[in-house]
């Protein structure tokens, strides 16, 4: 992807952390920044460190009628969103999943993972027709491998993985990039003072997107726990469940 034709950037959950690096990267290779996020007072003082052409947005990403108007007003602002990166989340609430109350996994999973097709939804459609564009989905390393206590979260961002992997094979011919990034630890709203400075995961979402690639992976010491969960599914292809069975060929081969 040419970078210098994305023109404008639409950022969820901008108001810090992953979001506002990414738009700080953005804003330094040429691109119009909007930030949306929740939090009035973060917005503020997230625009105030750019020196370039940035409008902020208060939102909530779990909302549809907001993502309709968030579309109107950033169109109005700089016309067509170019690079839409979904940052926006919520964080676990930390429970086993048979204490886990109904109601908090509901809201887990409508932000950290209904928002992102919300969004796709919304701007993905221009992008396909106009021919170009890149769509950003920020899942986490508890999308790659299971950790106890984060079943709401976990749950959401492997289906964030899987619905990018998805996206992105069902836009190979149309122009339209898809990326999905995996980070550990970072310091970010919900991790305050822990974690890797996500200045350096903002630029490496802002290469990922140049180099049209499917994973941007920011944390290497996940290998060895990818490697034993991908080793075990393996592994556990067997015999087929139906003794003498020849599967016809398929999408698989």
């Amino acid at each position: 992807m040419a970078i210098d034709r994305l023109q404008t950037l639409f950022v969820t959950g901008g108001g810090g952390g992953i979001g506002l690096a990414v738009a700080r990267h953005g804003a330094a290779a040429g691109m119009n920044v909007v930030l949306a996020d929740i939090n009035g007072d973060r917005l503020d003082q997230a625009i105030a460190g750019f020196d370039t052409p940035v409008h902020a947005i208060v939102m909530d990403v779990a909302s549809i009628a907001d993502w309709s108007r968030a579309r109107a007003e950033a169109e109005a602002v700089f016309g067509g969103v170019d690079l839409l990166v979904n940052g926006a989340a919520l964080p676990p609430s930390l429970t086993p999943i048979l204490d886990m109350d109904v109601d908090a996994f509901d809201r887990v999973i409508r932000a950290n993972l209904c928002s992102l097709f919300y969004g796709t939804r919304t701007f993905g459609p221009t992008m396909r027709d106009r021919g170009y564009g890149h769509i950003v989905n920020i899942a986490s390393e508890a999308g790659l491998v299971p950790l106890a206590l984060l079943g709401d979260y976990g749950a959401a961002k492997y289906g964030v993985v899987g619905f990018t992997e998805i996206l992105r094979l069902e836009l190979a011919d149309t122009g339209v990039g898809a990326t999905v990034v995996t980070p550990g630890l970072t310091e970010t709203n919900m991790t305050i003072g822990m974690g890797m400075d996500p200045s350096h995961v903002g630029r490496a979402i802002i290469d990922g997107v140049r180099r049209n690639a499917a994973y941007v992976i920011t944390h290497p010491d996940v290998r060895a726990a990818i490697g034993r969960r991908f080793d075990a599914i393996v592994a556990a292809i067997g015999a087929p469940a139906q003794p003498g069975w020849v599967s016809p060929k398929t999408q698989w081969e």
